[in-house]
């Protein structure tokens, strides 16, 4: 994998080319969601979707008993090696040679091109980016653009060489070309293979959605119509059907709706054979976590909003499902080995949770995933050195910051970056580290107790960056919160939120964090919890329930969860009660992927305390993840690395001297980065601002 990403990497026209189509299809899917409730629709597939794993063996048998009845013939496959039998053995049976074949990535899943063509038979990809890849002798770069990791100066070159004559690099020209050659193996062909995005069992019909309209010409010119479908892809009837078309297209491409929707009962012409795939689908459905990846609508929607994939691409991932969704799918579908690869090339961003119509967990499984090969194969000394050497064990790991803040003089720089040469610390060869603090926020506690202050209380959940990197930022926090009426009390008990671990795979470390950490905060009483790390808002509200489901603290866990805010939605609430003195400073603000991933209301909040206070705020434009990540930064340097010059050209080209953000891992990378580049930007976190222009009711 290491090479296939070093390759993407070194590829400026792969990423010009993933760069220019994410940008426009995030503004195309939110024209075409436009005056849509996303959410209902989403709701509504689930449901549908739901229902459809329930009932998978009457819906195969009733789809058969209704396609059969009108002259189709319905065959089973248990696993690839059976599909590509039965489909060689139509044609066999038929006669045919020449075949074409349109919209089917399921064939891709079973590798039906290589079978047919092992058996002396021709076969010629009628979509027109399917055709280039296959003429190139690629896989699919993804499931719905499959030559998107091509430019049109390449595909002139590949057209020149394979069809014989020169070929300019004129798109309107190409596409003519293309047409040419794909209708005449249409016309000329015995048989047309293609999948279905909708088996309806109610009718028996198979529902295919194309922009190109060879799906159409592949199901009606050639005598044989075979379809290769995923068990997956059956619904219980007509209303079903119809949640799903609303869904897909805007996902899949940006538009309200595709050029054309066929709807297919029965054979056009002599015979029509559909192939119910299984090929690891049973035990997907059987499993608790991972069934609802079965709900996935192959849109590519989560590819589109990746920023890993907007890096490197779908040849990346080597297998026919890339991506975050082509990792749980590959681990059921393929080689569970080489999922679990491929589960360490995600970042954790949650941006394809938020836009799959499908509501997919995808990151939950993918760490799923990962932990699958931490339970094979154990983790690797570092993890396991990191983890459950010195993050599990709270005293222990407290203890090291502590000694390591005492070292921080001699570590240090003059900015306060670590003294250390690229070549000790590879990850580090493309942003600055920070020393940890020579006094962390919980030494500046000692001997205070917050249960005498005045004020109402406040839980504070800091998180380690803050409390032993960054001090400074849970220094401000108080003061905020001050201000407004509320004292502030840190459980010392609290240690690592356990969202580390768990993207790693170490789900058993990740517990025992978080039920040490409920344990802590329970003890407190009920008041609020606030924290101004997004990444442990996120694990608080959403991890820590779901890892301690079924114990006794589950529900004790839930009521955390429903406590736990963001500082600066918490300050927005009451901003009211602060006094700023304009601050007249201009500033950017970049959107970590965790306040990103909770609603516009958590988006807007840092945006409106910062103006309040007088800031000039200037945006970037597109809001990209920085490429942090925790531990993701550190074992996909190259990626990483990629990502946050990325980011930096945006917050640099505002103009903009600063740039504040809610969460401190990003100020790591951002502030780490500028060093690296030997400019003088300025990192921090929003509070950092908020307090620096505060005024105090005293003053």
């Amino acid at each position: 994998m290491k090479r296939r990403v070093d390759d993407a990497l070194g590829s400026p026209v792969l990423r010009h080319a993933l760069a220019d189509f994410s940008a426009r299809y995030v503004k195309m899917r939110k024209a075409a969601f436009g005056g849509l409730d996303f959410e209902a629709i989403r709701d509504e597939v689930v449901a549908v979707k739901e229902r459809a794993i329930s009932e998978r063996e009457r819906l195969q048998r009733e789809f058969a008993e209704k396609l059969e009845a009108k002259g189709g013939r319905v065959h089973r496959a248990d696993d690839s090696a059976e599909a590509n039998q039965i489909i060689r053995g139509i044609l066999e049976e038929h006669g045919a040679r020449k075949v074409v074949k349109s919209k089917s990535i399921t064939s891709e899943e079973i590798r039906l091109n290589k079978a047919l063509e092992g058996a002396g038979l021709e076969v010629t990809e009628t979509d027109l980016g399917e055709w280039i890849v296959q003429l190139a002798g690629h896989s699919p770069s993804h499931m719905v653009i499959p030559a998107i990791h091509m430019d049109r100066n390449q595909i002139a070159a590949l057209f020149s060489e394979k069809l014989g004559e020169e070929v300019p690099p004129d798109i309107g020209g190409m596409v003519k070309l293309a047409r040419r050659h794909l209708r005449r193996a249409l016309t000329e062909a015995d048989a047309g293979i293609t999948g279905a995005n909708i088996a309806v069992a109610a009718a028996g019909t198979l529902i295919i959605v194309t922009n190109e309209g060879n799906g159409g010409l592949a199901t009606s010119l050639p005598r044989i119509h075979i379809a290769l479908v995923g068990t997956d892809k059956l619904l219980p009837d007509w209303p079903s059907a119809m949640s799903i078309l609303r869904a897909l297209p805007p996902s899949a491409t940006g538009q309200r709706m595709s050029s054309y929707v066929s709807f297919l009962t029965g054979p056009a012409l002599e015979k029509q054979h559909v192939i119910l795939l299984d090929n690891g689908r049973r035990r997907m459905a059987e499993s608790p976590d991972f069934r609802q990846a079965l709900r996935c609508l192959r849109c590519g929607a989560c590819l589109n909003v990746c920023p890993v994939y907007r890096i490197i691409g779908g040849q990346a991932f080597s297998h026919v499902y890339m991506g975050g969704i082509g990792t749980i799918l590959t681990a059921f579908i393929h080689d569970r080995d080489a999922a679990c690869e491929l589960a360490k090339l995600c970042s954790g961003c949650r941006a394809c949770a938020t836009v799959c119509p499908a509501g997919i967990d995808i990151p939950f499984l993918i760490e799923k995933v990962a932990g699958l090969a931490a339970e094979e194969n154990g983790l690797g000394p570092i993890e396991w050195l990191l983890l459950r050497g010195v993050m599990s064990r709270r005293r222990a790991y407290h203890a090291l910051m502590t000694s390591l803040g005492k070292a921080g003089g001699i570590l240090a720089d003059k900015d306060g970056m670590l003294k250390i040469g690229a070549g000790a610390l590879p990850s580090a060869d493309f942003r600055a580290i920070p020393v940890v603090a020579r006094e962390s926020y919980r030494s500046s506690l000692s001997g205070r107790d917050a249960r005498e202050e005045k004020g109402e209380r406040i839980i504070f959940f800091t998180g380690c960056l803050a409390d032993f990197v960054y001090p400074e930022t849970a220094r401000a926090a108080e003061r905020l919160l001050s201000s407004v009426g509320f004292e502030t009390a840190m459980p010392t008990g609290q240690g690592c939120c356990g969202l580390p671990a768990h993207h790693l795979g170490d789900a058993g470390t990740a517990r025992r964090q978080a039920a040490e950490a409920v344990k802590s905060l329970s003890a407190e009483g009920a008041e609020p919890i606030v924290t101004v790390c997004p990444t442990c808002l996120h694990a608080i509200r959403s991890l820590w329930p779901e890892l301690l489901a079924g114990t006794e603290l589950e529900s004790e866990a839930r009521r955390i969860a429903a406590r736990a805010v963001g500082i600066s939605s918490f300050l927005i609430a009451r901003a009211d009660k602060l006094r700023f003195a304009p601050a007249k400073q201009k500033i950017t603000y970049h959107d970590s992927c965790h306040v990103k991933n909770m609603g516009e209301g958590e988006e807007l909040a840092a945006r409106r305390l910062l103006t309040i206070a007088g800031y000039e705020l200037v945006e970037t434009g597109e809001n990209s993840c920085c490429g942090f990540g925790g531990t993701f930064s550190v074992n996909q340097p190259g990626i990483s690395e990629k990502m946050l010059s990325a980011r930096l050209d945006s917050l640099s080209g505002t103009g903009a001297s600063c740039a504040a953000t809610d969460c401190p891992g990003c100020v790591l990378q951002i502030r780490g980065g500028m060093a690296r580049r030997s400019v003088r930007f300025l990192a921090r976190h929003t509070v950092e601002y908020l307090a620096e222009a505060l005024v105090d009711s005293d003053d």
